[in-house]
């Protein structure tokens, strides 16, 4: 992994903390791990990091746009 790469990972994890803050850690990576990858085990063993931070940003994307319409 890039130090670009996991700045930015680290960053859109803040950002996810932010918006879900009732969420643990484990659960938060195991949701982008799940959407990322599908939610079999081995996906929070597998997904890659840019995998990861894509996720995250349709994460936060559609928990932006539920945010913003209510």
């Amino acid at each position: 992994m890039s130090d670009e790469t996991r700045t930015e990972l680290l960053e859109i994890l803040r950002q996810l903390s932010d918006e879900f803050p009732e969420w643990r850690m484990g659960q938060m990576i195991t949701n982008l791990a799940g959407l990322a990858r599908g939610h079999e085990v081995e996906s929070i063993w597998d997904a890659e990091d840019d995998e990861l931070i894509e996720a995250a940003r349709q994460m936060l994307e559609q928990k932006r746009a539920v945010s913003q319409s209510t």
